[in-house]
């Protein structure tokens, strides 16, 4: 039912990038919760195809894993080729300067359940020149990458996470 939720707003989302182009450079980072929903469901796909055995009859598990296969490949293509321009309008707003908000948390589960879907979809494909450990290591140095650049750009802005603040200490603006 959310899978179906998500087609939606991802449509949406299509939808007004076509007809209005991007929005300001707050909002850039949005771009990538599109990746959410899909990456988490070929994870779920690939998990539920995993304990199939335990349930149901062996020409179903075996069916659940055909399907687990088709449906994690086509989700997997249409996440990548979502990630191209959501990477191309991230990397140019980060060139006129990539302002500080709330919504750049919107890299960390995103870009995180790509990855476990990825590796659930490497898991069951067995290594092949596109599901190796490379692809594995590049998503996970992209997670990396993201999530310390955040955390350094956090900190200078906001300042010293511990509470209280330290005295004679005030945030940067931002």
């Amino acid at each position: 039912m959310s899978l179906f939720a998500a087609f939606i707003i991802i449509t949406l989302i299509w939808s007004r990038l076509i007809h209005y182009g991007y929005s300001n450079g707050a909002r850039v980072p949005t771009l990538w919760i599109v990746l959410g929903p899909l990456g988490q469901s070929i994870t779920a796909a690939g998990v539920l195809e995993a304990q199939a055995q335990l349930a149901v009859c062996a020409l179903l598990a075996s069916a659940m894993g055909v399907f687990a296969i088709l449906y994690g490949v086509s989700v997997w293509g249409f996440a990548m080729l979502w990630a191209v321009p959501a990477t191309a309008l991230t990397f140019r707003t980060m060139r006129k300067k990539l302002p500080f908000s709330l919504t750049r948390w919107s890299f960390t589960f995103p870009i995180g359940v790509t990855i476990t879907g990825t590796v659930r979809l490497a898991l069951r494909t067995g290594p092949s020149r596109h599901f190796d450990g490379r692809v594995r290591l590049g998503t996970w140095r992209c997670s990396r990458g993201w999530w310390s650049r955040l955390e350094r750009h956090t900190r200078r802005c906001v300042g010293d996470f511990s509470y209280p603040p330290l005295r004679g200490r005030t945030p940067r603006r931002c």
